[in-house]
């Protein structure tokens, strides 16, 4: 991996390009910006200075690899901001919260039984079907 760095105009260029894979068993390699960073600060560049203005990759996987790329990091002023006057927040109520309404809820053996209410209906076990008295005839 060839590595090149250039400086104009408070701009710091890092030009970066990386050999072609010639047999399929060479390794892939790639070539990501937090790589860039960790070089850049390697030779003595304070990272605290820079701003990434331009990020990309290079790679030598895929059909038509990116071998070269140039990484733009864009010097910054170390002034200190200003902090804005923040407005205080106001205090949560104390006020006890309104219980939520309760509804009369089937306990789950209710529920397994079927004994829950059914709102004025009755259930199949407590009416009366016609033809259910019939008197079944013994010889």
């Amino acid at each position: 991996m060839k590595v090149n760095f250039e400086e104009e105009n408070g701009r710091l260029m890092v030009n970066v390009s990386i050999d072609n894979r010639a047999m399929a068993r060479d390794p892939h390699v790639s070539v990501r910006t937090e790589q860039i960073l960790d070089i850049v600060k390697e030779n003595g560049y304070n990272l605290n200075d820079y701003v990434v203005e331009t990020e990309t990759a290079c790679s030598t996987e895929g059909k038509n690899p990116t071998l070269s790329s140039t990484w733009i990091l864009r010097k910054v002023k170390n002034e200190k901001p200003v902090k804005s006057a923040k407005q205080p927040r106001k205090a949560r109520s104390t006020k006890p919260t309104r219980a939520k309404s309760t509804r009369s809820r089937a306990t789950k053996e209710d529920q397994l039984l079927g004994n829950e209410d059914l709102g004025g209906m009755q259930s199949q076990a407590q009416t009366d079907l016609p033809g259910q008295d019939k008197e079944v005839s013994g010889e």
